[in-house]
């Protein structure tokens, strides 16, 4: 029996000119690779940002030695216990009870009401002498998208008269206020509460029905500046 072969090409010489376009393919791919892994270090982490509608946005890289502090990323979204974090407050370290001292600081509250949300910033600053409450005034202004109106907080009547700061300078004071609405005093004689916790966060709680529901029964909030004994100035009701 006779065996044919049946494939009469005969072998191809291997290409050479294939073997360097290879070659070249490869260099390339690993110089690409190189070049992203100086692009986006080791410490960079890689998230997937949402809208509010939960549709998912485009990927953002953020390197953790960008500089960036969480505060310079979010500053429209910080609460006001993310702002005490980073606040220089100026309080007595370490003391007893104090009933003479003078404190200052920001208003920076959101209140939520019938009419929208408001933005409400502005000061405050507040002294006691010997137990009493001398002054506390507060002058803020409050913004939704379309308009603004302004809040003053004044002559305010302790019903203690014998206010002490804290040894962790905190207090906790109750009395009645006048507010007023654009430099005009609408609403007298309010119950109102005053608090300092740790010498960082102030609130302020006003009479829901007095001031005829106009704070939606929310508080205001801000935060401690300074706060610091003083030393009574004789015969005034104010101190140095």
């Amino acid at each position: 029996m006779k065996i044919y072969n049946l494939n009469n090409e005969k072998p191809k010489p291997f290409n050479i000119l294939s073997l360097v376009i290879i070659s070249f393919s490869l260099v390339i791919s690993a110089s690409v690779f190189g070049m992203f892994q100086i692009i986006l270090p080791q410490n960079a982490m890689s998230f997937t940002v949402k809208s509010n509608d939960n549709q998912l946005l485009r990927p953002i890289v953020s390197t953790t030695n960008s500089g960036l502090t969480p505060a310079s990323i979010t500053d429209t979204g910080m609460t006001t216990s993310q702002i005490v974090q980073q606040q220089s407050i100026q309080s007595p370290s370490s003391h007893g009870s104090i009933n003479s001292f003078k404190g200052n600081g920001k208003i920076d509250s959101v209140i939520y009401t019938i009419g929208g949300k408001w933005a409400a910033t502005g000061n405050w600053n507040m002294t006691v002498i010997k137990g009493k409450v001398t002054s506390f005034k507060t002058s803020m202004i409050w913004r939704n998208t379309t308009s603004s109106h302004t809040h003053e907080l004044s002559n305010f009547t302790a019903k203690s008269k014998n206010v002490q700061l804290q040894p962790d300078n905190s207090l906790s004071v109750k009395g009645n206020m006048e507010v007023g609405t654009n430099n005009i005093i609408v609403w007298h004689k309010v119950p109102t509460t005053i608090a300092i916790e740790k010498g960082k966060i102030i609130t302020i709680g006003l009479d829901d029905t007095k001031t005829d529901h106009h704070f939606a029964a929310q508080s205001v909030h801000g935060i401690v500046s300074s706060l610091k004994p003083c030393t009574p100035e004789q015969g005034t009701s104010t101190c140095s």
